[in-house]
């Protein structure tokens, strides 16, 4: 074997050699690559999942925001209902009372009148009579 040869046969082996660390470093760096997208899959998933959490707390304390509200506003319609319908039964009893006066006026009146028509009907009768009996 000559010196070419023997150089030639050293780089070949080196290149065999160094291909196969390239070979593997490329392997190494794919899945370094997978690893470190799974990692950040994962934390970016861990994120959503926090990210997830406040807002379900967030909308949580909202609702509860919202259910002391309606409470509240819940009470303030019974309260005015309340009122309201009080007022409304005041109002009726005023115009009951003065219904019934009204209607004491015009019974008291209409009394007044059937009571001037019996006079009347009395007064015929005895100016009816003849005279002299």
């Amino acid at each position: 074997m000559t010196a070419f040869e023997e150089e030639k046969r050293v780089f070949v082996s080196k290149i065999t050699h160094l291909e196969k660390i390239i070979a593997q470093q490329t392997k190494d760096f794919e899945n370094a690559k997978i690893e470190l997208f799974k990692k950040n899959q994962f934390d970016s998933f861990s994120e959503l999942e926090n990210q997830v959490g406040m807002k379900k707390n967030l909308f949580e304390s909202e609702t509860c925001v919202f259910q002391i509200k309606i409470v509240e506003l819940e009470k303030t319609l019974a309260k005015q209902t309340k009122e309201n319908s009080d007022l409304l039964m005041k109002k009726i009893n005023l115009r009951g009372n003065a219904f019934a006066d009204e209607v004491k006026r015009v019974t008291t009146g209409t009394a007044k009148i059937e009571a001037y028509f019996e006079k009347l009907e009395k007064t015929k009768v005895i100016l009816e009579q003849p005279i002299g009996s």
